[in-house]
Parts: structure tokens; sequence; C-alpha cells
């Protein structure tokens, strides 16, 4: 039996993954889509689209079963810990609403009115001006300031996604 037989008989062979590469990606994925994008999308589709098709080559092949389930389960960990930084930064991003907004309501007290820039806070109501989340994108609080509204805004999922509370009704909202 001739090379050339051979090779067109035989079932092709299941492409060997890396668990370090693996992480690698998923880590990746997870930095850019949690920290960058701010959305979860991105990594989610990817990693679970990854542990499908790996689900199915490794129920064609059968070898290396064990390390595929490995893999799997760094892919589909990668795409759980990039929902759950998200979620994170969005209650740490509601949580530090609640401060800002209780300092403009400080400031109205003593004032008699809400403060036309964030900035106005600090030093004697805030330390600082946080920041609403850790992201390299949408990360900071939106102020927007008028003769008979004062709201304070930051986005949960971009590009919308927008909450928004307005502090003379004293209400959450969402722009969109």
């Amino acid at each position: 039996m001739d090379q050339g037989n051979e090779n067109r008989n035989s079932k092709p062979k299941a492409r060997s993954y890396s668990m370090v590469r693996s992480a690698s990606i998923a880590g990746s994925l997870f930095i850019v889509d949690a920290f960058v994008f701010n959305q979860g999308v991105l990594a989610s589709v990817i990693c679970l689209g990854i542990v499908l098709i790996m689900l199915i080559n490794s129920l064609r092949y059968r070898k290396d079963f064990k390390k595929r389930l490995i893999i799997m389960g760094i892919y589909a960990a990668g795409a759980v810990l990039t929902i759950g930084a998200i979620r994170f930064n969005n209650n740490m991003a509601r949580q530090r609403a609640e401060i800002i907004i209780q300092a403009c309501e400080q400031y109205w007290h003593q004032k008699g009115g809400f403060p036309d820039r964030l900035e106005d806070l600090a030093p004697d109501y805030l330390k600082q001006v946080p920041r609403a989340k850790y992201a390299f994108s949408n990360s900071r609080f939106i102020y927007r300031s008028g003769p008979d509204r004062h709201t304070l805004m930051y986005v949960a999922f971009p590009p919308f996604g927008r909450k928004v509370y307005s502090l003379e009704n004293r209400k959450w909202g969402q722009l969109d």
C-alpha cells in the first residue's frame, strides 16, 4: 500500500489544543471584553462557540476527551468571569452613584441648589469624584446641569444602557 492511499483512507487527526494557549486566549478575551468593550458579548459568544465546537469534535474523535473537557472548562470559565466582572463593575457604579447623590443632596441642603459640576463636590462633600467603574471606556460619570434639571448618568452596557438619576425627582431611569 502506498503512502498516498493510506492518507486518503485514514480519518483526519483531531487538532491538538494546548491548555496554556487556551487559558491565554480566554484570559485575553476576558480582559478585552470586560474592561475595553465592557459588554460581555464578545467573550461569551466566542468562548461558548469554542466550547460547542470542541464538544462536537470530542464526540467525533474521542481522543484526549479529558484534556478537551478541561479546555472547554477554561473557555466556559472565561465567559462566566467576563459576565461576573461586568456585573461587579455595574454594581460598583451604582454604589458610587449613590454616594455622589448623597453628596449632591448635602450640597443642596447647604447651598440651596445642586452643583453645576461634580468637581464642585470635592473636597467638602467628596474626597474626589470617583470613576463609575474599572474600564478603559465609558468609565466616568456624566453629570448634566441645567436651570431646572440635574442628572447623574453612567453607562451600564455600551453603547446604550445608560442609567440616569434625576436629582430633582429622586428617581432612577434608563435613557436607552
